[in-house]
């Protein structure tokens, strides 16, 4: 707390409690069977009330910490007026009504300093309890205000667009009495996956995730609505071969979508490998068990940023999707995969972030007025991406139409104003400038690449991007220089993989 603070608060303090101490003590005085027999009893009758009211108003104005002043200025004084009438009004009808005699100026005074004595006490009880909530510079809501109000925002609003409805049931026979696996089944939109799935009839949904504690909420969460015979929660990551394998044995499931790879792109240009071994590596030992325990359908969730990209979350994504377009010629089972654009209210998607950097006051940081990026509810994007899973055939690139690409700038002051706050004002704005890795716009696939399908809001993309007829031998290499721990010759693989790929140099 700042010095002036706690000076304007003591002095407050001070000030309500001379009120308090004040009025209690004259009004015992003046109540006293002697005290008129003194000679400035009618001095003091007339001059200590409006020295109290005086007092507590100067405590008012101390309390109203630069922002918004006149609020509680303006409470109090009209306080002090109303218990002076309502004190008048009392009494004038007491004594012409009751006692059958003229009102008595020495009757009001001293009624109105018990009115001064209570009002002291109100005005240190409650007023001090809301002036405290006053931060300096600004008037802000409360943590638990700024949640409620945010919460009954719709996301929709914030997108500009209606959403997608949640799964049917035509969309989900390829479910229906089925045992489902979901890698990544924790995440936000992992989690949504699940239960929708449960909601089509799966008989048994295996979620496999790598973190515990999410995992533990997840399946919380699913039991409240769904009976735990129906789900099983498997700690493990994709990463790891042998468990896999065990997990595969054990469930024998008959579709797989994959939700387990890495998707934020600062974390991963600060440790690269770190996505070629789980968005390469561990999509290749997916899909190695999938073939081999004859799996229907594989599913990989994939991110609209791999079109074009420069980072090395994008390019690592865009090999796993050359890996699924390829992998559907070496066995039975029939691999796809949906692009889909950032998950609104996922884990570190822009609108939480936003949310967080709200309730704490500020500022919310975007990198410039032009960034742009594609959104999507999560229950829209599950929906897409379960949909999609019953239009393929084996081979299937799909890309969900997103909308029109939302401006982050706009976004943060909408979002703002949302929460009842004001742009610039209550919660600044920074612009941060954009990462090496970032671009200002959002890319989108040319539509000429992409063709509709019987769903007017997802397509698939056409053979300009399949993978290079030189991709098995490329990825050879690629994995045996992960394997290797020469993470330097496996980036270059990548650029020969993914041409607009660019290292980041420290």
């Amino acid at each position: 707390m700042r010095k002036n603070d706690v000076l304007r608060r003591t002095l407050t303090f001070c000030a309500d409690s001379f009120c308090i101490i004040a009025g209690f003590l004259l009004s015992i005085f003046f109540c006293h069977p002697e005290a008129s027999n003194s000679e400035n009893y009618t001095d003091f009758q007339a001059v200590v009330p409006m020295l109290l009211i005086l007092m507590a108003l100067v405590g008012a104005v101390m309390k109203t910490y630069r922002k918004p002043i006149s609020e509680n200025t303006a409470h109090s004084i009209l306080m002090s007026v109303g218990a002076f009438v309502v004190s008048l009004a009392m009494s004038a009808g007491f004594l012409i009504l009751i006692a059958k005699r003229q009102p008595n100026i020495g009757f009001f005074v001293n009624l109105g300093v018990y009115c001064s004595f209570f009002l002291g006490v109100y005005r240190l009880a409650f007023l001090r309890k809301t002036g405290t909530n006053r931060q300096a510079g600004a008037a802000r809501k409360s943590h638990d205000t700024i949640k409620r109000d945010f919460s009954g925002v719709p996301i929709e609003e914030l997108l500009g667009r209606d959403a997608v409805k949640t799964a049917g049931q035509e969309t989900g026979s390829y479910i229906a009495g089925s045992t489902v696996l979901v890698a990544g089944g924790a995440g936000l939109v992992g989690f949504e996956l699940c239960s929708q799935i449960l909601q089509l009839g799966a008989k048994h949904v295996v979620i496999l995730d790598i973190n515990e504690n999410k995992l533990l909420e997840t399946v919380t969460e699913l039991s409240l609505n769904y009976p735990k015979s129906r789900f099983t929660a498997c700690i493990g990551s994709t990463q790891d071969r042998a468990r896999l394998r065990e997990i595969f044995v054990l469930y024998k499931p008959q579709t797989v979508f994959h939700a387990a790879t890495y998707k934020h792109v600062p974390l991963l240009e600060q440790n690269p490998q770190e996505a070629l071994k789980n968005n390469v590596m561990g999509t290749l030992y997916m899909v190695e068990m999938a073939i081999k325990y004859r799996v229907g359908r594989f599913i990989l969730l994939s991110d609209d940023m791999v079109y074009n990209s420069t980072h090395i979350m994008g390019a690592s994504k865009r090999v796993a999707e050359m890996l699924i377009q390829r992998a559907d010629e070496w066995g039975d089972t029939r691999f796809s995969a949906v692009r889909f654009g950032a998950a609104v209210g996922s884990g570190g998607s822009i609108i939480q972030l936003m949310k967080r950097q709200i309730e704490t006051g500020g500022p919310v940081y975007v990198p410039d007025r032009l960034t742009e990026k594609y959104m999507m509810t999560v229950p829209e994007a599950a929906r897409l991406i379960l949909e999609a899973g019953s239009l393929t055939n084996g081979g299937e690139l799909y890309t969900l139409d997103m909308g029109t690409p939302v401006n982050l700038f706009e976004l943060a002051r909408s979002t703002i104003i949302k929460c009842g706050l004001r742009p610039d004002k209550d919660i600044k704005i920074e612009l941060t400038g954009r990462q090496p890795a970032e671009k200002g716009g959002c890319e989108s696939m040319p539509k000429e690449n992409a063709a509709k399908t019987l769903n007017g809001r997802i397509f698939v993309l056409k053979e300009s991007e399949n993978p290079p007829m030189t991709f098995e031998m490329v990825f050879d290499k690629l994995c045996q220089s992960i394997d290797d721990r020469d993470y330097g010759s496996a980036f270059n693989k990548i650029g020969v993989l993914v041409p607009t790929f660019v290292l980041q140099k420290e």
